[in-house]
Formats: C-alpha cells, structure tokens, sequence
C-alpha cells in the first residue's frame, strides 16, 4: 500500500512519519487491496481547546472510496482514532464483498446441480 502523507500549518517529524507507517500502514493486513491511502495532518487553533490536530485518510481501493476523519488535542490520539475509523469501514466493506461472493458461489453450485440432473435424465 502507497502512503502519501501531507500536512498543513504543522511539520511532520520523523517520529510522526514512522506512527502513521506503522498505524496505517497495518490496515494492508485486511487484503482488501488498497490502490493508495492519502494522510493529511491539520493543525488549527480552537477558541476553547486550543491547538487542535485534525488528521484525515483517503483510501482508494477497487470501486469504492473510505474516508476517515478525526480531530484531537494530540496528534498521536488523533491518528489511533482515525486507524481505527479506517478500519471498520474496511472490515464493513470486506464483509460486504464475501457476502456477495458467497451468493454468487451459492448460486452457481445451484446451476451445477440443475444441469448434471438434466443431463443424467
């Protein structure tokens, strides 16, 4: 999987980088084929909270697009919320794709058994 990250009004540090390698960087163990993921780190100023980091995940994978988005007052807590985010929607989408392969499948051993009967008569 391709991570792009980028950031805005905030310098991504080394430590930060490695983070998000590793945090979503193992969401690529759900096989789902992820074409690229886009990671984008925001800092803004809140008028009660403060420095606020918004982080957001664009995942391209066949045929559909996951977008996760999240905002804390660490960047760290930030990133874990968002992976996890990214992750349900993956295992949602995953499921969603067995499910139809599954009744597909179900539907094609019909047909097997429907001719083999007839040509059998």
């Amino acid at each position: 999987m391709k991570i792009i990250q980028s950031a805005r009004n905030i310098e991504i540090t080394g430590a930060i980088e490695k983070y998000i390698d590793e945090k979503i960087g193992s969401l690529d163990k759900l096989n789902m084929n992820v074409i690229e993921c886009r990671v984008e780190l925001d800092k803004n100023t809140h008028h009660k909270k403060g420095e606020v980091y918004k982080v957001t995940v664009n995942m391209k994978v066949p045929g559909d697009l996951i977008r996760a988005e999240h905002v804390d007052i660490d960047v760290y807590a930030a990133i874990d919320l968002v992976k996890e985010d990214a992750e349900r929607q993956l295992r949602k989408l995953k499921s969603k794709y067995e499910a139809k392969n599954r009744e597909a499948n179900k539907t094609r051993r019909g047909l097997k058994s429907i001719f083999f009967w007839r040509k059998a008569e």
